[in-house]
């Protein structure tokens, strides 16, 4: 689902211009939440596609990599845990947003759910 990709890309790149540092760290990770609640559809079709990787599906991810690595390296954070950082942030988003898509079918099927931990 390079389509999804793509614009997430742009998305997340039109929020770091004009901020640095932290601010551009919370620009990029609001600017995936905010994608991916508006497009949950097709966020999810870019998990699933994420599956089956291919040498276009790689090129766009690895920029996607770049620009928070970039963001990252701002903060003098060193290469290793740079990359530890990104992928901590990127399965919590994912996850966080898989979430979110059960928690609205679950409401919008009027399931009855506990959740005691909230």
């Amino acid at each position: 689902m390079l389509y999804g990709w793509r614009h997430m890309e742009e998305r997340m790149l039109e929020a770091a211009v004009g901020v640095s540092r932290y601010d551009a760290w919370e620009a990029i990770c609001r600017a995936f939440y905010d994608y991916t609640t508006e497009n949950p559809g097709v966020f999810s079709a870019m998990l699933w596609y994420n599956k089956y990787q291919n040498n276009e599906a790689e090129k766009v991810t690895k920029r996607l990599f770049a620009i928070c690595s970039k963001i990252t390296s701002s903060l003098h954070i060193s290469e290793e845990n740079c990359n530890h950082l990104i992928r901590t942030f990127r399965a919590f988003l994912e996850n966080f947003h898989c979430w979110l898509i059960t928690m609205h079918l679950a409401i919008r099927c009027r399931w009855r759910t506990t959740l005691s931990f909230l």
